[in-house]
């Protein structure tokens, strides 16, 4: 399992248990049942983005689309339920100094 993977499903379980929901109950508001809930939580199946975005509002956590290049790209997040996303599209990289400047601009 991937450390992204491992990061999805350790804040699916945490925000599941401390919105006080039980895989069942989680798995009945967003229509899956429980054995596929704790699959996700597992890290032990693939998860589609539909319901990734399905279970994120059912625990009220947002999804954010990370390295959106294009702008179908981020139609494609949108169309899915993404609220946010980062990557080239948004901005490119900076150098630091370049950094430092932004952020001491918006200080």
């Amino acid at each position: 399992m991937s450390t992204t993977i491992e990061d999805i499903a350790a804040s699916i379980k945490a925000a599941r248990i401390a919105k006080g929901f039980t895989q069942k109950q989680l798995g009945e508001r967003v229509g899956l049942p429980q054995s596929h809930i704790s699959k996700i939580e597992g890290g032990n199946v693939d998860l589609q983005i539909s319901s990734l975005v399905e279970i994120a509002r059912a625990l009220d956590l947002e999804v954010l689309a990370e390295g959106v290049e294009n702008e179908r790209q981020r139609q494609i997040a949108a169309e899915e339920g993404c609220t946010a996303y980062q990557g080239f599209l948004r901005a490119k990289p900076l150098t630091q100094a370049d950094f430092l400047a932004l952020v001491g601009a918006q200080a």
